[in-house]
């Protein structure tokens, strides 16, 4: 039986003003050892569902096609970096989601439907945007301190008017991202 690791995400695209900022915190924290997300890759996570059978990827697209069906069109806002630690240390750099309510509704909702397929997806949800990663840092007060100057990012408002469907499939050199599907959202209000 075949698998595939997949998740069901709201597109990001990206802005001049955060790739400037992630430019710029690139450069300040270039003696870490980040993985940096490809900003083609941007997204924010509804519901993670790792690895399921292709009947059951199947089965999750019709979910989709028939959840959308009764969803608006939203918008939610981006602001400043964050991060995630695990054991301690940062393990992930992100954009805080602002105005999540909608989404958290929403990963809630899919949780509940998905379990009726017998999928289960993890409890806690935050709703954000991962701009990179890390295993170990070299200087964690130079890297807080840096974090720190872009904890108040001009807020950023992003329209919401389809869900997507991926496959994530881990190389070497990062995740690759294939697109399953595109369910859009009633009355759009932007393109994204």
């Amino acid at each position: 039986m075949t698998v595939k690791r997949v998740f069901i995400a709201v597109r990001i695209k990206p802005y001049s003003a955060l790739k400037e900022a992630l430019r710029q915190l690139d450069e300040a924290l270039r003696n870490e050892r980040i993985r940096w997300v490809a900003p083609g890759l941007f997204h924010v996570t509804l519901r993670f569902l790792g690895s399921i059978s292709d009947e059951k990827i199947e089965a999750v697209k019709s979910l989709l096609a028939d959840f959308v069906l009764d969803k608006q069109a939203f918008s939610f806002k981006l602001k400043g970096f964050g991060f995630f630690s695990h054991k301690g240390s940062p393990s992930v750099i992100f954009q805080q989601v602002d105005n999540a309510d909608l989404l958290t509704l929403l990963s809630q909702e899919l949780k509940v439907r998905l379990k009726v397929l017998g999928v289960t997806t993890s409890e806690k949800y935050t709703p954000h945007l991962t701009l990179g990663r890390m295993k170990k840092l070299k200087d964690l007060q130079a890297f807080q301190k840096e974090l720190a100057n872009w904890a108040e990012l001009p807020e950023r408002a992003v329209d919401v008017s389809e869900i997507r469907f991926y496959e994530s499939e881990l190389t070497s050199s990062g995740s690759v991202y294939r697109l399953l599907g595109k369910y859009p959202l009633q009355n759009p209000i932007g393109d994204n």
